[in-house]
């Protein structure tokens, strides 16, 4: 980053003082650290209220063999004093805004609860990219732009959240107690907001060199060291994940979205331990996002063998039923609770 473009130049003492004020690069981690430290308070606090709603539950269940007790607890469970206005905010929270769709792109938002808390997130850090000056050192010799390294080490911050909530089994719906399918939004606005930093990232190391020195100068810089080209590879990587997410394209191709975007997230996150080069606290996040990964997808593994026989998945059976009806018959040691689906592949004949 700070070296990128080879030695300084005589510019005077003026441009290397430039280099350690306003915004130094010795200090760019902080928005790595208040990416991470914002996500998870958030989490901590959904992991208290989960934690609240199963101590209530469990205290229901404790008196539920003694009818009077029972009364009183349902009674108390029903009818508290911030039992309406949580009724009300849940009514709001789930309201869906409308959607529309353009070609390919359907523009639909989840619910209006996480719509909103999406969007308070992503503009809160969307502001903090901007409000803090200079976005440019006086000359791009002195080294990254600092409105590209702020982005960057946000969207750093994002990835190891990103890579969990993507998976089946993670430790965010242990302690939320919110199921994977139901996190899947955030997992994909969060990577299209990665995508939006990105992209603050790259503009600047295109248009400094391209308005100092035309495009002569632009290509000797680009060419000038590796870490250009492998942050261009990991772009696409991150494009392609984000694009081929979109539920236009899931709905017409989701053979193919399931083929590549596992190998794509590997190729992307390798891709940047190469473009980071351990510059600053970039490899810790990266470390983090791939023992997460490993890490969740260890638990699903052995998951599937608790659930199943070794190396074979459960067997299920479909019958007609009169009425236009079909049954679904699943052999298999799961514990079944309200609400739970399953996911079953038949061979295409």
């Amino acid at each position: 980053m700070e070296r990128r473009h080879g030695p300084p130049t005589t510019a005077g003492i003026g441009l290397i003082q430039n280099t350690h004020t306003g915004d130094p690069w010795a200090g760019q981690p902080k928005y790595s650290k208040g990416m991470v430290t914002t996500i998870s308070i958030i989490i901590l606090i959904f992991a208290t209220a989960s934690m609240h709603s199963r101590w209530k539950r469990f205290q229901h269940q404790r008196y539920t063999n003694d009818p009077n007790t029972l009364e009183k607890t349902a009674h108390g469970l029903s009818s508290g004093r911030l039992a309406r206005p949580v009724a009300a905010l849940r009514m709001l929270s789930y309201r869906r805004p409308p959607s529309r769709r353009l070609g390919l792109i359907n523009f639909r938002l989840p619910v209006l609860g996480a719509t909103l808390a999406l969007c308070a997130f992503m503009l809160g850090f969307t502001i903090w990219t901007f409000v803090v000056q200079p976005y440019y050192r006086i000359d791009h010799s002195f080294g990254s732009p600092p409105l590209a390294l702020r982005a960057g080490m946000m969207a750093l911050g994002l990835m190891p959240f990103i890579y969990v909530l993507g998976s089946k089994v993670n430790f965010i719906s242990l302690l939320t107690g919110v199921s994977h399918e139901k996190l899947q939004v955030y997992h994909q606005w969060l990577a299209r907001f990665m995508l939006f930093l990105a992209t603050v990232h790259v503009i600047p190391f295109i248009y400094q060199p391209l308005a100092e020195s035309g495009a002569a100068g632009l290509r000797n810089v680009f060419f000038s060291d590796s870490i250009n080209t492998t942050g261009v590879v990991a772009y696409v990587c991150l494009f392609v994940l984000s694009f081929a997410s979109m539920t236009g394209i899931r709905e017409r191709c989701y053979e193919l979205f399931l083929l590549i975007h596992i190998p794509v997230a590997i190729l992307f996150l390798g891709y940047m331990f190469v473009h980071c080069q351990a510059l600053l606290t970039s490899w810790r996040y990266l470390w983090a996002t791939a023992a997460l990964y490993m890490l969740s997808v260890f638990l699903r593994f052995a998951t599937q063998l608790q659930q199943n026989s070794f190396l074979s998945l459960a067997k299920c059976r479909i019958e007609a039923l009169p009425g236009g009806l079909t049954k679904m018959t699943v052999e298999s040691a799961l514990r079944w609770r309200p609400g739970q689906h399953v996911s079953s592949c038949r061979q295409s004949y």
